[in-house]
């Protein structure tokens, strides 16, 4: 057995993680009951980000020993990534007392934190767990820089952000370090940086096409974030084209399927999914949701809603569109849906997720732009629940996300063709939520938002049964850990409207736009 457990450890080390999970299926079935294989097994689901199968797995384990080290933090690295905060929360509190505790469950009580907004005790994590690791193991966990770069700057810290970024980089160039450092302070890249990053980037002896692509595209679009803010239009939609082909290599999007997926929606609702499933318990008071595109002014709308003093902010969380797509995407995994919560409504499996950040807080908010898909599913579900839609010009909507580093979480972002596609989908969910379903929510216009904002900023806040109004000073210090971040500090103003770049790309846009648009216009004659 221990050749087999060599063989999946050396797959893993060579990220062929679906041989690792093969392998470990295979000595599974012949040695279940044993600990070391249940852990490589729940290891190798991990990697793949198979959540459900990995905690199965793991809670077995947990079931062996209660207190191994590697499995009370591996179950709070995967309850915060499907959002169980509480639990996560637990197993850290272990993990951290555990005698063979090291940096990693101290790193992850800085990202709970983080997502708690209690910015204050989540630096003390990310300083406790700098502490621990020389640089030669910083450099083996990003991860844990960028939350120290982002609580800094939460906690108007930026300087001293800066300051990090500049001593890590002085050290040992990093081609993620590089992007968030354009994203940030794009001000402060030196032309030694730019140089190095341009050198960086003809690099050869990766394994692969998509390795070499991961590599290249962070510093490709660092390089495009300083030439923007240098108003070099020239050389930075070069570099944002050039960044995005390598995207392209990366991303697996499928046009289709999308589409598949909200044809599914519709036919679930038009079939009567709502008035079978409507909460009789009303839940969802005091839920805000706030949806869009992606770079439609969610964002910018979030943080004039948080500065009110009983308001609090989720950011963009997932667990809405995950327990909702249950009911119509193939190959969901189901143990992320109901079984495992007693046959609970994904209302109030929501509404115990959330629980851990909303805390004593009247209001709360959830941000993901994605959650247009989810609009039913909120209403029959949630039905208390406020819904905000943020209406915005197409090609300036096009234009931001074509401008920011999407690798994973937004898989359609490198293609101006594949953006219009889902446009041109979203629209037509929209529009079947209102004039079909005729469901409640309230639309705003990102254009009229950055130009009245004080009038269009009450309409919400009445809408949301808040009281008072926003605070301007305040708004400028909220914040959100998305790509927007960086802009949050900044007056409001309409300078994002009206977008003149990548003008030799825009027919096509919207050609493609309008091709979709026409298949929708089809399906309803």
């Amino acid at each position: 057995m221990n050749t087999e457990i060599t063989r999946i450890q050396n797959a893993i080390q060579s990220k062929n993680f679906e041989e690792a999970e093969a392998l470990a299926w295979k000595l599974f079935k012949t040695n279940s009951k044993n600990f070391i294989v249940l852990k490589t097994l729940g290891l190798a689901l991990l990697l793949q980000g198979k959540y459900a199968g990995s905690i199965d797995i793991y809670m077995k384990c947990l079931k062996m020993d209660n207190n191994d080290f590697d499995v009370l933090c591996n179950l709070a690295y995967l309850y915060l990534k499907i959002e169980e905060f509480s639990k996560s929360y637990n197993f850290v509190l272990k993990a951290i007392e555990h005698p063979k505790s090291n940096y990693l469950p101290y790193s992850q009580m800085a990202e709970i934190l983080m997502k708690k907004r209690n910015f204050e005790e989540s630096l003390k994590y990310c300083e406790l767990t700098l502490k621990m690791l020389d640089f030669n193991a910083l450099k083996q966990n990003i991860g844990i820089l960028h939350v120290y770069v982002d609580v800094m700057i939460a906690l108007g810290k930026k300087t001293d952000a800066e300051k990090f970024i500049r001593y890590y980089q002085d050290k040992s160039f990093n081609d993620e370090i590089f992007q968030h450092h354009g994203s940030i302070s794009p001000e402060t890249i030196s032309e030694n940086d730019i140089t190095k990053a341009k050198k960086f980037i003809d690099q050869e002896g990766y394994q692969n096409h998509i390795l070499k692509a991961r590599h290249n595209a962070p510093f490709l679009f660092g390089l495009a974030k300083y030439y923007d803010y240098k108003k070099d239009k020239e050389n930075s939609e070069k570099y944002f084209i050039k960044g995005n082909e390598e995207i392209l290599k990366i991303q697996r999007y499928y046009p289709l399927n999308h589409q598949k997926n909200i044809i599914k929606i519709k036919e679930l609702f038009n079939n009567g999914f709502y008035n079978n499933n409507v909460s009789k318990n009303n839940l969802g008071e005091g839920l805000i949701f706030i949806v869009g595109m992606p770079r439609s002014g969610t964002t910018l709308l979030e943080s004039i809603l948080g500065t009110n003093e009983n308001v609090i902010s989720g950011g963009e969380l997932i667990s809405m569109h995950e327990l909702s797509s249950a009911y119509y995407l193939e190959n969901h995994q189901k143990t992320l849906g109901l079984e495992e919560y007693n046959n609970k409504s994904i209302g109030e499996i929501y509404l115990d997720r959330v629980k851990f950040i909303r805390g004593d807080k009247k209001y709360f908010i959830d941000k993901l732009p994605g959650n247009y898909h989810s609009i039913g599913f909120i209403k029959t579900f949630l039905p208390k629940a406020k819904i905000i839609y943020l209406q915005r010009d197409p090609w300036d909507i096009a234009i931001s996300i074509f401008k920011q580093f999407y690798v994973d979480n937004i898989p359609y972002a490198a293609s101006f063709f594949n953006i219009a596609i889902n446009i041109a989908n979203h629209s037509e969910l929209i529009r079947f939520w209102k004039q079909e379903m005729h469901f409640d929510f309230i639309t705003v216009s990102y254009e009229e938002l950055v130009s009245n904002t004080q009038q269009i900023s009450k309409e919400v806040f009445d809408y949301c049964n808040l009281e008072g109004s926003y605070d301007e000073d305040l708004r400028k210090r909220f914040f959100s850990r998305t790509a927007s971040k960086s802009q949050i500090s900044e007056g409001i103003h309409t300078s994002s409207v009206s977008k003149k770049s990548f003008e030799g790309l825009k027919d096509k846009f919207f050609e493609a736009l309008k091709n979709q648009e026409k298949y929708w216009h089809k399906t309803l004659n």
